[in-house]
């Protein structure tokens, strides 16, 4: 699995659609660092990537606030000052309505994209995970 792109969007610290780009590994750089400044979006990164794979999961659920186990629900918008939740503040008294993350990689046999996103908007939520796999043939 070779990462090639991922948009953030309005997820943790990122506002609006933000897109990395990897540059293809080669021999003299086989692998990405990710660096930067406390305060710089590095865990608002991980911590949006593993919500594409695992979603809204009971450890997720768990681990976001200690001593509490959170709903799905609360877990992405938050209740009062106890936990903010995950939707990115801004965006929200901003009134965006959409929040999610992409994620295209390589393998050998294609190319996958996975897509998990949010619509909200006045206070119903609707999930979506789309997978779409692009087969090279040959």
């Amino acid at each position: 699995m070779i990462f090639e792109r991922i948009c953030i969007q309005n997820l943790f610290s990122y506002y609006g659609e933000q897109t990395f780009d990897f540059p293809s590994p080669t021999a003299d750089k086989p692998v990405v660092l990710i660096a930067g400044r406390n305060g710089f979006g590095k865990t608002s990164f991980i911590n949006s990537v593993k919500l594409l794979f695992l979603g809204t999961a009971d450890q997720m659920l768990r681990d976001a606030q200690v001593g509490k186990n959170l709903s799905a629900k609360t877990y992405l918008l938050g209740i009062d000052r106890v936990w903010q939740g995950i939707f990115n503040r801004q965006a929200r008294e901003n009134q965006q309505t959409e929040y999610g993350i992409t994620l295209v990689w390589r393998e050998d046999k294609g190319r996958v994209t996975v897509h998990r996103h949010w619509h909200y908007e006045n206070g119903a939520l609707e999930p979506c995970l789309s997978i779409r796999v692009s087969v090279i043939r040959g």
